[in-house]
């Protein structure tokens, strides 16, 4: 497809490297989710969250890089900031939510 594309082999490396990578990231959610005791089809949704999430980081760093004046590494670093606020969020939601049941 890459080649189909117009892509080189550097664009083939690239793209056999990101799949990998997300592949990786993929099957460790799911192993974790299973690990943890929550159902297949709990660890499956969890694993498509996380898919959805990189995928909305990529377009997100796409369009400040390309339709905006940041750097790859202020959008990266704008990404990463805006991830660990919505994890701090999440992870006070859940210490709230255990402490009143």
């Amino acid at each position: 497809m890459v080649s189909f594309l117009g892509g080189g082999t550097t664009e083939m490396l690239y793209a056999f490297g990101a799949g990998a990578v997300v592949s990786g990231v993929l099957i460790g959610v799911y192993a974790l989710g299973t690990r943890s005791g929550h159902p297949h089809s709990h660890a499956v949704a969890e694993s498509a969250i996380v898919l959805g999430v990189m995928y909305l980081g990529l377009l997100v760093h796409r369009l400040l890089t390309e339709f905006g004046t940041f750097s790859s590494g202020e959008a990266l670093l704008g990404i990463a900031v805006a991830l660990g606020a919505l994890l701090a969020l999440v992870g006070t939601l859940g210490a709230l939510g255990r402490s009143t049941a």
